[in-house]
């Protein structure tokens, strides 16, 4: 699998404001035929994802788990490695990040969207920003809810913006698996239950409430030594308590 060399990511990180017009239109073929210009990663080379190339939010479960199917054989060590998702994003999803961020007219405000979703200055910004690394890592937390499906896991993980960034900056939910599964499988749950309405757990009131609530408890107690179920009703318990005293 090819990954770029890191003084080329730097060198095309500074000529973005050069290569406006390739970014909106033209290619960056030589990123891929000129070794000179990239590495090999001691990695099977992927198939390509089918995903989905549109400005919906909406298709970022599906394409995440598009490209979970093809990537998952990489370990977060090699995904924590920004010269890959920049390789991906230049060339062989090239089309795709146009069409998820599109470019705009404007130069300066395309230079900062460029930078934004082509490159990623932080593993914060591989996690939330680079258009496909972003894919990959929402595909690998939510894999981790052992009691879903992928794609049941990743619709509950994406249902809101502000939802997700609160549960993945949140310490004792990033990093208490047991935990971030029950919150996915609650979740769940209550999409299911709510059909075509909006659950009262996805209210931002509530949700921000009962996350403060559970990882200020993780400072105390040893939330991953507690079994799946008592997990589930604790973090349902917690939502409903939030839901009683947030009330719209």
């Amino acid at each position: 699998m090819k990954y770029l060399r890191q003084q080329i990511v730097e060198r095309l990180y500074e000529e973005v404001p050069d290569n406006l017009a390739r970014y909106r239109t033209g290619t960056f073929d030589a990123l891929e035929s000129d070794p000179m210009l990239h590495r090999e990663l001691d990695v099977k080379a992927p198939d390509v994802a089918d995903l989905k190339a549109d400005q919906d939010a909406a298709h970022d479960a599906a394409n995440a788990t598009s490209l979970w199917f093809v990537l998952s054989h990489l370990s977060p060590a090699d995904a924590r490695d920004r010269r890959v998702w920049t390789m991906l994003a230049h060339t062989t999803y090239l089309d795709y990040a146009r069409a998820r961020y599109p470019i705009p007219e404007d130069d300066e405000a395309a230079i900062k969207q460029i930078r934004s979703h082509w490159f990623a200055s932080s593993n914060r910004a591989l996690e939330r920003d680079q258009a496909i690394s972003r894919l990959w890592w929402f595909a690998f937390m939510a894999n981790r809810a052992g009691e879903l499906s992928l794609e049941e896991a990743l619709k509950a993980l994406l249902h809101r913006t502000d939802l997700r960034a609160n549960l993945i900056e949140r310490p004792t939910m990033a990093q208490c698996v047991p935990l971030f599964s029950a919150w996915l499988e609650v979740l769940a749950k209550a999409q299911k239950t709510a059909q075509d309405q909006e659950h009262d757990f996805f209210r931002r009131p509530v949700y921000r409430t009962a996350l403060k609530r559970l990882n200020a408890l993780g400072g105390y107690r040893l939330l991953d030594s507690l079994p799946p179920q008592l997990l589930r009703e604790l973090v349902e318990s917690t939502l409903l308590e939030a839901s009683a005293h947030t009330q719209p």
